[in-house]
């Protein structure tokens, strides 16, 4: 069975596939990125849009996390950064 197979299962829709293949083949060890919506939309030559529907996707069939990061200076949080994604094996 492929590492892929579950998802491709999943009934997904192209767009959640790619976002998350594309996540995947930049997770380090601990299998997590952390690419800006506009750099995977670049490079999936994608809208932005479609970006945050895949990932709405991906996040409620349990496939990825999502965590929001910030930007601190003196203990307090402030400007969003981007989000920190945890890619979840689909075997």
């Amino acid at each position: 069975m492929s590492y892929f197979d579950t998802i491709y299962a999943s009934g997904l829709p192209s767009r959640a596939i790619n976002v998350y293949r594309y996540l995947s083949e930049r997770a380090n060890k601990e299998r997590q990125c952390f690419p800006s919506i506009r750099r995977i939309a670049s490079d999936l030559h994608i809208s932005e849009s479609t970006v945050y529907r895949a990932l709405n996707e991906l996040e409620a069939e349990g496939f990825v996390e999502r965590k929001h990061r910030f930007r601190k200076y003196k203990e307090k949080e402030y400007g969003k950064t981007s989000n920190l994604y945890t890619v979840h094996e689909t075997v």
